[in-house]
């Protein structure tokens, strides 16, 4: 290395400073791509399905709301402004359910999912069905029976579960991520 000219010296030392450089680099760009991966798994995994449950969870509730609203005022406009919250609110929770259960789920939460399936279908067709017959037809005590006997334990499950698969979300990941 003495016998270099100081040129060559200066060259080699600028040379495989470039590539040390270069290496540093790549290894950066690497870490970027490799975290950004990592934030994308998560936004799409947790982020978003928490996002679903809540406007489910939030949908539910205002049925039962709505429900008791129309009992509490008990007049044909209340009635008709319930069922026409709760048509809507059927429709959008079976489209963000079915959004839901597109994405990647892992065994534990596909058997909360199954389980709240059965639930929530259990809880349409036998509590918010009747309820939305009584309504449409006015009969209010039939309605306050319904909400009495009939939600509350066909909505128990539905919001446990429902409760189960926010926690599943809202956990860290096994792996990390």
């Amino acid at each position: 290395m003495n016998n270099l000219k100081i040129s060559t010296r200066l060259s080699l030392l600028i040379g495989v400073s470039l590539i040390l450089l270069f290496i540093v680099g790549s290894l950066g760009l690497y870490g970027f791509s490799s975290s950004n991966a990592s934030l994308q798994t998560v936004y799409e995994d947790r982020t978003v399905p928490l996002e679903q449950l809540g406007n489910i969870h939030e949908r539910q509730d205002a049925n039962r709301i709505a429900v008791a609203t129309a009992v509490i005022i008990a007049t044909p406009e209340a009635a008709a402004t319930a069922v026409k919250t709760i048509e809507a609110n059927i429709a959008e929770v079976t489209r963000i359910w079915q959004a839901y259960m597109a994405t990647k789920l892992t065994p534990e939460e596909a058997k909360l999912a199954a389980s709240f399936t059965d639930s929530r279908t259990k809880f349409v067709q036998q509590g918010l069905q009747p309820a939305l017959a009584a309504l449409r037809a006015a009969d209010m005590k039939e309605t306050q029976r319904l909400l009495v006997e009939k939600f509350a334990p066909l909505y128990e499950p539905v919001d446990r579960e429902l409760q189960a698969l926010t926690k599943l979300q809202a956990r860290p990941s096994p792996s990390g991520a």
